[in-house]
């Protein structure tokens, strides 16, 4: 469809209580802000952030019915979270209305 929304979260760079388990995990260029953004362009993607806001993420206690397992490896230690939505259009289509969209709509929709 040429377009994307994506419901994420970012790491502040300078967090470094959580640092190691994010290179570890190899997830480092998806869970900081400009290093998401850089990989999104390089796959053709143009990306916007909207809705963002701030957040305590806390370690996801062990399991109880399972001893000792954890759902969640991230984060390591409590922190703060940029919580936002990635609003993303394919570069390499063109950009046109959706068929059953009012003209109107589909302007609109151009501007987010």
């Amino acid at each position: 469809s040429g377009s994307m929304l994506a419901v994420t979260h970012f790491y502040h760079e300078d967090d470094r209580k959580n640092a190691d388990a994010i290179q570890q995990l190899g997830l480092n260029r998806i869970l900081y802000r400009s290093t998401a953004l850089k990989l999104c362009a390089e796959g053709g993607w143009s990306v916007k952030i909207r809705n963002a806001c701030e957040g305590a993420a806390q370690p996801t206690p062990a399991g109880k019915i399972i001893p000792g397992v954890k759902i969640d490896t991230l984060p390591v230690e409590k922190t703060w979270l940029e919580w936002c939505v990635l609003v993303g259009r394919d570069r390499t289509q063109p950009v046109s209305a959706k068929p059953g969209c009012s003209e109107k709509h589909s302007q609109q929709e151009s501007k987010v």
